[in-house]
């Protein structure tokens, strides 16, 4: 009897112990899994605090044809801006990724160039998007013309998330395609326009239309 106690007390020590490792190794994976879990929302919320600062520009929309010139129309003030910044990178010759550009002429404001940047960067900014297909389907080329301007070439760059004009003009010229669309010769014509919209996205949403007319 006295051997057959001390096997069963043998064998619940050996089990008990064997329990207690298995609970142990158990409860340590609950905590590292629970950890890890923890670790993953923290960055997925870094993520998505950083995105509202981020800065971005979709590709460029552009179309050629014959260029032809249009009489100026009176620069509003925040229009110089626009005209002093693109107007100096087109003074000098910019390589605009694998192609090479030579100076080219200065280019003047429209109104009606404007009213299709304007429309733009505002709709950007109130439906939280960026893209050059309008939140109503629309296309660069039938924003130009629907602002009363028919074009035989047009260029349009967009960007979201520069606070100002400059940093958003230094940004294209760095980006082969807006860079091409800003230093081609054949544009006679530019509006441009900002739109803010501190609950979306990027925030700051950038329109640059630029043409010639067909006559």
């Amino acid at each position: 009897m006295k051997l057959k106690q001390f096997l069963q007390n043998v064998s619940s020590f050996v089990i008990g112990n064997a329990m207690r490792k298995v609970m142990g190794g158990v409860l340590l994976g609950l905590m590292v899994l629970l950890f890890a879990s923890h670790l993953g929302y923290a960055q997925e919320a870094k993520w998505l605090n950083e995105a509202s600062a981020e800065t971005n520009i979709d590709q460029p929309a552009s179309y050629l044809d014959e260029a032809l010139d249009e009489a100026a129309v009176p620069v509003p003030a925040q229009s110089q801006l626009w005209l002093s910044q693109i107007n100096a990178a087109r003074s000098r010759g910019r390589q605009c990724g694998s192609t090479y550009y030579q100076p080219a002429q200065p280019v003047t404001w429209n109104t009606r160039l404007y009213a299709a940047a304007n429309r733009h960067s505002k709709d950007m900014a109130t439906h939280n998007f960026l893209s050059h297909t309008g939140s109503d389907g629309s296309s660069p080329a039938g924003r130009i013309r629907q602002a009363g301007y028919t074009p035989s070439s047009w260029g349009e760059n967009i960007a979201a998330g520069y606070s100002n004009i400059s940093a958003v003009v230094s940004a294209w010229l760095k980006s082969p395609g807006h860079c091409a669309n800003i230093m081609n010769p054949r544009f006679r014509h530019i509006g441009a326009a900002g739109a803010t919209n501190l609950q979306a996205r990027y925030r700051y949403y950038w329109t640059l239309v630029l043409a010639s007319p067909r006559q």
